[in-house]
C-alpha cells in the first residue's frame, strides 16, 4: 500500500498530461510512497499508448469518458494509496508538495478535504476555492477579494477540483464521486460529504501549483454554461433545496 496516490483524468490533450506528469515525477519529494494512477479517457487510443510506453513509473487505465467524478473513481479503484491527490492534467507542480499535505493530516486527524494556492501560466492567483451555495457574478465579486486575500471560509466554500487531497476512508466513506454529475459541482458535492462526517476543508496557500485553467474543459461556452447550472441544481436538490431557493441562490 502506498502513502499517496496521485489520480489524473486524461482527455484529448498529450502534451498537457506529459507536462503534467513530467512536474510530478521532478517535485516528488516522497519517493516510492508515490504512485500516480492516469485515467486515460480520450476516443482514440494514442495517449493511452504513448502514455504506456514512455511512463513505465505509472498506472495507465484505459476508459470511456465518463466526465471527472466517473475517470476519477476508476482511478481511486486501481489505486492503493492511504491519501488521494484528485489533480487536473492541465496543472504543473513548481515545487514540492507532497510531505507539506500528509504532514498536515499527520497534525490534524479532523482534516478531510483541501487544496494548495493555484497560480495560472503567468503566475498570477487562478481560482483555489469558490462559495458552495452560489455560480453568480455577485459573488464571484466577493470571493475575488478574499481570494487576492487567501481568505477562505471553512463550511461555505469547496477546494476547486484541480488539486483535491483526501483521505482515502473519508472519500469511500462519503460515496466516492457522484457519477450522475459528468462535469462540475463535483467539488462542492464532495466537501459536502466529506464535511457531513465531522471532518473539516482546508486551504493551504504556503504551497503553490499551476493550474491552466480551462485547458481541458468545454470550449462551447453556452453547452459549459448548461453543463454548470445543470450540475449546480442536481447538488442543491440533493441538499433538500426547493426550486425557488435555487433560483435564488444561483443568482444571489
Amino acid at each position: 500500500m502506498k502513502e499517496l496516490s496521485v489520480i489524473i483524468v486524461s482527455y484529448n490533450n498529450l502534451k498537457l498530461i506529459k507536462d503534467c506528469l513530467d512536474s510530478v515525477k521532478k517535485f516528488n519529494d516522497i519517493g516510492d510512497a508515490l504512485e500516480v494512477v492516469v485515467v486515460e479517457q480520450s476516443p482514440t487510443d494514442e495517449i493511452f499508448d504513448t502514455l504506456s510506453k514512455e511512463y513505465d513509473w505509472i498506472k495507465c487505465v484505459r476508459n470511456s469518458n465518463q466526465g471527472y467524478g466517473g475517470g476519477n473513481n476508476v482511478g481511486v479503484r486501481n489505486s492503493t494509496g492511504e491519501y488521494l491527490l484528485f489533480l487536473n492534467p492541465d496543472t504543473l507542480l513548481v515545487e514540492p508538495v507532497f510531505v507539506y499535505v500528509l504532514s498536515k493530516y499527520e497534525e490534524d486527524k479532523s482534516l478531510g478535504i483541501c487544496g494548495c494556492r493555484l497560480l495560472d501560466g503567468e503566475n498570477n492567483y487562478a481560482q483555489s476555492f469558490f462559495w458552495k451555495d452560489s455560480i453568480s457574478n455577485v459573488k464571484g465579486v466577493i470571493w475575488r477579494f478574499l481570494d487576492k486575500m487567501n481568505v477562505f471560509v471553512p463550511g461555505k466554500m469547496y477546494i476547486t477540483g484541480a488539486d483535491i487531497f483526501v483521505p482515502r476512508k473519508a472519500f469511500e466513506d462519503a460515496g466516492w464521486f457522484d457519477e450522475n454529475l459528468f462535469m462540475y459541482c463535483e467539488e462542492t458535492d464532495i466537501c459536502n460529504r466529506v464535511e457531513k462526517q465531522g471532518l473539516k476543508t482546508k486551504y493551504f496557500p504556503e504551497k503553490k501549483i499551476i493550474h491552466l485553467e480551462g485547458k481541458t474543459t468545454e470550449d462551447n461556452y453556452i453547452k459549459k454554461e448548461v453543463l454548470k447550472l445543470k450540475s449546480f441544481i442536481t447538488v442543491a436538490m440533493k441538499n433538500g433545496d426547493s426550486r425557488e431557493r435555487i433560483i435564488k441562490r444561483a443568482i444571489a
